[in-house]
């Protein structure tokens, strides 16, 4: 049984102005803005949190768990904004996650790419719908004169899609699980002569059009890449698909109903399709109507899902029992356990109860993304571009605090009964920033973070966890409510 050895974490030391758990005297010249509260303070609320959390989930049985991760440089949202900067770098990262222990992969694909594809433009779909690929050769050499000369080589997307099939092969060859999904982003839309944005008050865009854009492109990936074991068609309705528009929860289902399908169609050897849903903390309204329908068993929806997808996201910069949303409450611990724990005697405390709701519909539940709690600027709200001890700071590694709440919600997720965990952006396993400025993921595109891949102590936390997993036995493993830190 594998147990302490998780906790014991190895902290480096601080250096005279640094902002760490110990020398505070630099945290207020490298934010921008007041902290609030003080970084001690907020650690101090954040071990408090996490030893409640540890000792609700301590004699709960805890069955094997799959540790996850998102391939960052290989994210849409990452290689759309610079295929020759972050392509390169996606066969490493995956290794990388490799050596972390992490053989599942999630990949939110860049969907755009696929219009390149040959699988796309097989589909010879008329109008408006039909994307203009940007590869150089035919469909059998859709990149021969990949990036050869300048003006006249393969686009970005044509690259994009090399790079793609590089990982991907590399993944095949080396055991590690292929899973994918729709970062839900605007330029395919924008590509099939779409304007995304629309609200339902104002929809600028209707379901068929939106399927009719989507559908295909999805289809190409799936055609183009069998080894994709799942999935995941829509991502958090009213957050992650903000940007394109907002659909009725009808609307939301036929899709899903459509995709579900169509996607099954070409590939029939197991594929599980799946729906992400937000659990909390962004500034949209939650997404509880959507997961009422896609949880309901004698709805339409119901068939068309594998699998369900809960992101979870610290929704306070309070972290103390003085927080406004559970007075006289631990917030995070609070929050876990009233929105999707089990932990809470009286079940009418549950406020939406995400994933006892999809347990119930009798699917595999699955963590997508999430995130470690917020410390934010005064006055502000935990929004992750605003938030500081963001994924590139070195207060994670010189506090401990990443990797403490890695091996506090992994556990808290297996005693859930959920399948799979998996962190937001992964980018702090591999990387930590000397230059604390650079500490949110509003500068997540930084050069330097793929410059210098290079395996941290988180990284080997993460490697610890699939191991202890692999190896636990269910009721006989948890994690002790004692949190130590020390050289």
């Amino acid at each position: 049984m594998k147990r302490l050895l998780l906790l014991a974490l190895v902290v480096v030391g601080a250096a005279c102005g640094q902002c760490t758990l110990w020398n505070q005297t630099g945290c207020g010249s490298v934010y921008a803005g007041t902290p609030n509260p003080t970084l001690a303070s907020f650690l101090s609320n954040a071990w408090a949190n996490f030893r409640a959390i540890n000792a609700a989930t301590a004699g709960l049985p805890q069955p094997k768990i799959t540790v996850t991760a998102q391939s960052w440089p290989c994210l849409g949202s990452a290689l759309a904004t610079s295929v020759p900067l972050f392509g390169p770098h996606c066969v490493e990262y995956s290794n990388l996650l490799k050596s972390a222990g992490v053989t599942v992969q999630d990949f939110n694909i860049w969907q755009l790419a696929m219009a390149s594809s040959a699988e796309y433009q097989a589909e010879g779909i008329a109008g408006q719908f039909n994307i203009a690929g940007d590869c150089v050769g035919n469909a059998g050499a859709p990149y021969l004169a990949l990036n050869q000369t300048p003006g006249t080589g393969s686009g970005p997307h044509c690259m994009a899609l090399h790079y793609y099939d590089l990982t991907f092969a590399n993944m095949a060859a080396n055991g590690m699980t292929l899973r994918a999904g729709d970062p839900q982003m605007t330029d395919d839309l924008i590509a099939c002569g779409l304007t995304p944005g629309g609200t339902l008050a104002s929809p600028t865009i209707a379901i068929a059009q939106y399927q009719s854009c989507i559908t295909s492109l999805h289809k190409a990936e799936i055609a183009r890449w069998p080894g994709i074991t799942a999935f995941q068609v829509i991502e958090e309705p009213t957050a992650g698909m903000v940007n394109e528009q907002v659909f009725s929860v009808a609307d939301v289902s036929a899709f899903i109903q459509n995709e579900s399908a169509a996607l099954k169609a070409i590939n029939n050897n197991g594929l599980m399709i799946g729906a992400a849903g937000t659990g909390m903390s962004w500034p949209q309204q939650y997404d509880n109507a959507y997961w009422a329908d896609w949880t309901n068993k004698s709805g339409s929806t119901y068939s068309a899902l594998d699998f369900y997808v809960v992101d979870l996201f610290s929704a306070s910069c309070d972290l103390s029992t003085a927080n406004t949303m559970f007075p006289g409450q631990l917030y995070y611990a609070a929050e876990l356990a009233n929105w999707v724990g089990p932990f809470s005697a009286n079940p009418a405390n549950k406020q939406w109860g995400y994933i006892t709701a999809a347990k119930a519909a009798g699917k595999p539940v699955r963590i997508g993304q999430s995130d470690a709690p917020m410390w934010c600027p005064q006055g502000a709200i935990a929004f992750q571009p605003n938030d500081f001890l963001g994924q590139y700071d070195i207060v994670w590694d010189t506090s401990g605090m990443f990797n403490t709440w890695l091996a506090t919600m992994v556990p808290w997720a297996s005693a859930n009964g959920v399948q799979s965990f998996a962190v937001f952006f992964s980018a702090p396993l591999f990387y930590y920033s000397s230059n604390q400025s650079d500490d949110n993921e509003a500068t997540e595109a930084a050069a330097a973070a793929m410059a210098n891949l290079a395996a941290t102590d988180s990284a080997a936390t993460y490697k610890m966890l699939g191991k202890w997993f692999a190896e636990s036995l269910e009721g006989n493993a948890h994690l002790s409510g004692n949190v130590h830190m020390g050289r």
